[in-house]
C-alpha cells in the first residue's frame, strides 16, 4: 500500500498538470520518507506494537523465520528454472519442481511445506518458464505504457496516478505473497478497466467508424457466448 501511494506521488510530481500540484506532491514524498526514517530508527519502541501494519514491519528483521523459508524457496526455485528454462515445469507444479530441488535447511524455520515460491515471479519463472516469464511481465509493462501515455486533464492524470498506484502495490505484494481467487478478481478488475477505458468510443465518427465491423463480429460474439456456455457446463460438472 506505501509503494502504491508513492507511485502515486511520484506520477503526481512528475507529471502533474500545475506546479502547485507537482509541489505538493513533493512535499508528501519528503514527509513520507521522515515517517518511514522514524519508523525505522525508533522501530523498538513500544508505540508501534498497536499501530496494524507498521508493527510487522517494525518488527521485521532479517532473521525472521518467514524471510529465511523465502529465501530458501528463491534458491530452490532459481535451481528448478535453470533446469528447464524454456517452458518450465507446468502450470500447478511447483510443489513438484520445489520437492526435486528442497533444501534441508528450511526446517530449521518451518515445519509446513511450500507448494507457492512465495513470490509469483519466481513461481511463474519456474512453471511456465522464461517465455511465461515474458509474457506475465509484459502484462505489467503494457498496463503501466497504457497509463503513462495517457495524461489529458487533471481529472485523466488523477485516474492514472490512482491505477497506477494499485497496479504497483499488486505488483509488490507479489513479491513477498502468492495469488489467491480475491488478488485475480482485483487485478483483472483493474485490466479490465484500462481495456476498456482505452476502447471506449470518442464521438459519433468513431461509431461510424466501427459500425462496418459489427456485421463481422457477430459469429465471433456467438462463438463467445457458445464458449462461455462450455466452461460453465466444465466448471459445473468436473469441478463442482
Amino acid at each position: 500500500a506505501v509503494l502504491g501511494i508513492l507511485f502515486g506521488l511520484l506520477y503526481g510530481a512528475f507529471f502533474g498538470q500545475s506546479r502547485r500540484l507537482q509541489r505538493l506532491a513533493m512535499t508528501l514524498i519528503v514527509a513520507l520518507a521522515i515517517l518511514g526514517s522514524v519508523v525505522f530508527m525508533t522501530r523498538n519502541a513500544p508505540l508501534w506494537e498497536h499501530v496494524p501494519g507498521i508493527r510487522r514491519v517494525a518488527q521485521f528483521t532479517l532473521a525472521d523465520s518467514s524471510f529465511q523459508t523465502r529465501l530458501i524457496a528463491l534458491e530452490s526455485s532459481w535451481k528448478a528454472f535453470k533446469e528447464r528454462p524454456t517452458f518450465g515445469w507446468g502450470v500447478e507444479n511447483f510443489g513438484v519442481a520445489y520437492n526435486a530441488h528442497y533444501n534441508p535447511s528450511y526446517a530449521r524455520y518451518e515445519e509446513g511445506w511450500f507448494d507457492r515460491a512465495h513470490n509469483v515471479l519466481a513461481e511463474v519463472a519456474v512453471t511456465q518458464g522464461a517465455v511465461g516469464l515474458a509474457a506475465y511481465i509484459a502484462i505489467f509493462a503494457l498496463f503501466y505504457y497504457s497509463i503513462l501515455t495517457k495524461r489529458g486533464d487533471t481529472r485523466a492524470r488523477a485516474r492514472a496516478a490512482i491505477l497506477g498506484g494499485l497496479t504497483s502495490a499488486y505488483f509488490v505484494q507479489n513479491l513477498f505473497f502468492f495469488d489467491t481467487p480475491v488478488s485475480y478478481l482485483y487485478f483483472f478488475a483493474l485490466i479490465g478497466f484500462v481495456m476498456h477505458e482505452g476502447a471506449a468510443a470518442s464521438g459519433e465518427e468513431k461509431r461510424a467508424a466501427l459500425a462496418p465491423r459489427l456485421a463481422y463480429q457477430t459469429p465471433f460474439i456467438v462463438g463467445a457466448y457458445a464458449l462461455v456456455v462450455a466452461l460453465a457446463y466444465i466448471l459445473y460438472a468436473f469441478h463442482f
